[in-house]
C-alpha cells in the first residue's frame, strides 16, 4: 500500500509537482492565491499545510483523480489538490464524495477570527 502524497511508485512528490498541483486548485476571490485556495469540494486549503492532517483543517494532499490501482498515472492532468479528509474519503475510488466543504470549516474559522478580533480590539483600546 502506497503512502499518501506519493506518486505511483511510492516516491514523495517533487516540489515542482506540488506547486503545479496547487496552481490547479480553485482560486478564492479576495484571497492570496499563493496561500489559500479551494479543493473540488469547496474546502479551503492552505499552501503551507501540504501534508498537514488536522480535522476540518486546511491541510491538503495530492490525489490521483483516476487512482493508481485503477490505472491512473502521475501526469498533471490526473492530479488534484484535495483537503486531506476529502482525499481519505475518496480513497481508491474515482468518485469524489465530499466529506469536508467550506461550511464544515466555517465554525473553526470563525472561532479563530473572533480571537484575532479580540486581540486587535484590545490593542486598539490599549488593554494589552
Amino acid at each position: 500500500m502506497r503512502l499518501y502524497n506519493t506518486d505511483s511508485k511510492g516516491t514523495a512528490f517533487r516540489p515542482d509537482v506540488i506547486d503545479a498541483v496547487w496552481k490547479k486548485a480553485r482560486i478564492v476571490p479576495g484571497a492570496d492565491p499563493e496561500q489559500i485556495r479551494k479543493d473540488s469540494c469547496g474546502a479551503w486549503i492552505e499552501r503551507k499545510n501540504y501534508g498537514v492532517t488536522v480535522h476540518k483543517g486546511t491541510g491538503w494532499e495530492i490525489d490521483h483523480i483516476l487512482p493508481v490501482v485503477r490505472g491512473g498515472t502521475d501526469k498533471l492532468n490526473n492530479l488534484q489538490a484535495l483537503q486531506w479528509e476529502n482525499n481519505r474519503q475518496k480513497a481508491d475510488s474515482f468518485v469524489l464524495k465530499c466529506y469536508i466543504s467550506y461550511q464544515h470549516q466555517l465554525v473553526p474559522l470563525l472561532k479563530k477570527t473572533e480571537k484575532v478580533i479580540a486581540v486587535i480590539l484590545a490593542l486598539v483600546l490599549n488593554i494589552i
